[in-house]
Protein backbone atom coordinates (compact mmCIF):
# COMPACT_ATOMS: atom_id res chain seq x y z
CA UNK A 1 0.00 0.00 0.00
CA UNK A 2 1.17 3.52 -0.85
CA UNK A 3 2.22 4.42 3.57
CA UNK A 4 2.33 0.74 4.61
CA UNK A 5 3.12 -2.91 4.19
CA UNK A 6 0.70 -5.67 4.65
CA UNK A 7 0.77 -9.46 4.10
CA UNK A 8 -2.45 -11.01 2.98
CA UNK A 9 -3.17 -14.55 4.62
CA UNK A 10 -1.48 -17.19 2.99
CA UNK A 11 -4.02 -19.08 1.34
CA UNK A 12 -4.89 -16.00 -0.44
CA UNK A 13 -0.97 -15.13 -1.53
CA UNK A 14 -1.15 -19.08 -2.82
CA UNK A 15 -4.07 -18.96 -4.67
CA UNK A 16 -1.62 -16.20 -7.17
CA UNK A 17 1.00 -18.57 -7.31
CA UNK A 18 3.11 -20.98 -5.65
CA UNK A 19 6.10 -19.13 -3.34
CA UNK A 20 8.97 -19.50 -6.32
CA UNK A 21 6.85 -17.47 -9.18
CA UNK A 22 5.29 -14.53 -5.94
CA UNK A 23 8.99 -13.83 -4.87
CA UNK A 24 10.05 -13.27 -8.64
CA UNK A 25 7.17 -11.60 -9.06
CA UNK A 26 8.28 -9.39 -5.73
CA UNK A 27 11.43 -8.74 -7.25
CA UNK A 28 10.71 -7.79 -10.66
CA UNK A 29 8.55 -5.03 -8.87
CA UNK A 30 11.13 -3.55 -6.40
CA UNK A 31 13.70 -3.87 -9.33
CA UNK A 32 11.18 -1.37 -11.67
CA UNK A 33 10.01 0.81 -8.28
CA UNK A 34 10.59 4.51 -9.48
CA UNK A 35 12.29 7.33 -7.53
CA UNK A 36 15.58 5.60 -6.49
CA UNK A 37 18.52 8.09 -6.85
CA UNK A 38 22.25 6.65 -7.74
CA UNK A 39 25.16 8.47 -6.71
CA UNK A 40 28.05 8.55 -5.69
CA UNK A 41 30.55 9.87 -2.32
CA UNK A 42 34.55 10.29 -2.71
CA UNK A 43 36.59 9.60 -0.07
CA UNK A 44 40.57 10.22 0.16
CA UNK A 45 42.54 7.12 0.49
CA UNK A 46 46.08 6.25 0.45
CA UNK A 47 45.67 4.87 -3.55
CA UNK A 48 43.50 8.28 -4.47
CA UNK A 49 39.65 8.94 -4.18
CA UNK A 50 37.68 5.81 -2.81
CA UNK A 51 34.13 5.78 -4.23
CA UNK A 52 31.01 4.84 -2.59
CA UNK A 53 27.90 4.12 -4.56
CA UNK A 54 24.61 5.18 -3.11
CA UNK A 55 21.24 4.10 -3.80
CA UNK A 56 18.31 6.45 -2.15
CA UNK A 57 15.42 6.08 -2.22
CA UNK A 58 11.54 6.64 0.03
CA UNK A 59 10.62 2.87 -0.71
CA UNK A 60 10.51 0.62 2.13
CA UNK A 61 11.78 -1.93 -0.08
CA UNK A 62 15.11 0.48 -1.09
CA UNK A 63 17.41 -1.74 0.94
CA UNK A 64 16.34 -4.76 -1.13
CA UNK A 65 18.89 -3.27 -4.14
CA UNK A 66 22.01 -4.76 -1.96
CA UNK A 67 21.03 -7.87 -3.63
CA UNK A 68 22.05 -6.84 -7.37
CA UNK A 69 24.58 -3.65 -5.52
CA UNK A 70 27.28 -5.48 -8.04
CA UNK A 71 25.32 -3.59 -10.78
CA UNK A 72 26.00 -0.21 -9.20
CA UNK A 73 28.86 0.49 -11.19
CA UNK A 74 29.06 -2.11 -14.02
CA UNK A 75 31.11 -4.21 -15.11
CA UNK A 76 30.67 -6.23 -11.70
CA UNK A 77 33.61 -6.99 -10.09
CA UNK A 78 35.26 -10.50 -10.14
CA UNK A 79 36.07 -9.90 -6.27
CA UNK A 80 32.29 -8.87 -5.54
CA UNK A 81 31.59 -5.76 -3.62
CA UNK A 82 31.05 -4.45 0.28
CA UNK A 83 27.47 -3.32 1.09
CA UNK A 84 25.68 -1.52 3.25
CA UNK A 85 22.12 -1.54 4.23
CA UNK A 86 21.88 0.74 7.41
CA UNK A 87 18.01 0.85 6.62
CA UNK A 88 15.33 0.43 4.56
CA UNK A 89 16.04 3.60 2.42
CA UNK A 90 19.86 3.53 1.54
CA UNK A 91 22.05 0.82 -0.08
CA UNK A 92 25.55 1.38 -0.06
CA UNK A 93 28.01 -0.14 -2.07
CA UNK A 94 31.70 -0.54 -3.14
CA UNK A 95 33.04 -2.81 -6.05
CA UNK A 96 36.41 -4.45 -5.06
CA UNK A 97 39.09 -3.56 -7.73
CA UNK A 98 42.50 -2.46 -5.83
CA UNK A 99 43.33 -1.97 -2.52
CA UNK A 100 40.71 1.42 -2.20
CA UNK A 101 38.57 -1.35 -0.78
CA UNK A 102 40.45 -1.33 2.61
CA UNK A 103 39.55 2.57 2.99
CA UNK A 104 35.98 1.92 2.02
CA UNK A 105 35.42 -0.49 4.52
CA UNK A 106 35.89 2.24 7.04
CA UNK A 107 34.26 4.48 5.56
CA UNK A 108 31.62 2.19 4.92
CA UNK A 109 31.27 1.16 8.66
CA UNK A 110 31.21 5.14 9.48
CA UNK A 111 28.73 6.24 7.14
CA UNK A 112 26.36 3.06 7.35
CA UNK A 113 26.89 3.05 11.38
CA UNK A 114 25.91 7.08 11.39
CA UNK A 115 22.52 6.41 9.12
CA UNK A 116 21.34 3.44 11.17
CA UNK A 117 21.53 5.44 14.39
CA UNK A 118 19.72 8.35 12.43
CA UNK A 119 16.65 5.90 10.96
CA UNK A 120 14.36 5.71 9.84
CA UNK A 121 13.94 2.07 9.28
CA UNK A 122 16.98 0.98 10.86
CA UNK A 123 18.44 -2.57 9.60
CA UNK A 124 22.17 -3.08 9.83
CA UNK A 125 25.50 -0.85 11.34
CA UNK A 126 27.12 -3.65 9.42
CA UNK A 127 29.08 -4.57 6.52
CA UNK A 128 28.55 -7.43 4.06
CA UNK A 129 30.42 -8.66 1.41
CA UNK A 130 28.08 -9.67 -1.97
CA UNK A 131 29.90 -12.17 -4.27
CA UNK A 132 28.12 -14.88 -6.32
CA UNK A 133 24.59 -13.97 -4.85
CA UNK A 134 25.11 -13.94 -1.43
CA UNK A 135 25.91 -11.98 1.10
CA UNK A 136 28.59 -12.45 3.78
CA UNK A 137 28.78 -10.55 6.77
CA UNK A 138 31.94 -9.13 7.69
CA UNK A 139 33.72 -9.45 11.36
CA UNK A 140 33.41 -5.47 12.47
CA UNK A 141 33.06 -4.63 16.17
CA UNK A 142 32.26 -0.88 16.96
CA UNK A 143 33.98 -0.38 20.53
CA UNK A 144 33.66 3.11 21.96
CA UNK A 145 35.40 5.21 19.18
CA UNK A 146 37.27 2.44 17.72
CA UNK A 147 36.21 -0.13 15.42
CA UNK A 148 38.20 -3.80 14.59
CA UNK A 149 38.25 -5.59 11.46
CA UNK A 150 38.92 -9.08 11.33
CA UNK A 151 38.54 -10.34 7.63
CA UNK A 152 37.85 -13.53 6.92
CA UNK A 153 40.47 -15.83 5.55
CA UNK A 154 38.53 -15.68 2.10
CA UNK A 155 38.61 -11.75 2.17
CA UNK A 156 42.29 -11.37 3.00
CA UNK A 157 43.09 -13.67 -0.03
CA UNK A 158 41.09 -11.17 -2.58
CA UNK A 159 43.08 -8.35 -0.50
CA UNK A 160 46.33 -10.00 -1.13
CA UNK A 161 45.46 -10.44 -4.51
CA UNK A 162 44.89 -7.11 -4.43
CA UNK A 163 48.07 -5.47 -3.24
Amino acid sequence: LPTTVTIPPREEILEWGSEDELFEIAIEHVRAEPGLELGTHEFPSPDGATRIWTLLGESFFTATHALWAETFDPPPSEHGTLVAVPNRHSVLAHPIRDLGTVSAVTHLVDLGHRLWVEGPGSLSDGVYWLREGRLERLDIVREDENTRFTPSEAFLDVLNRLG
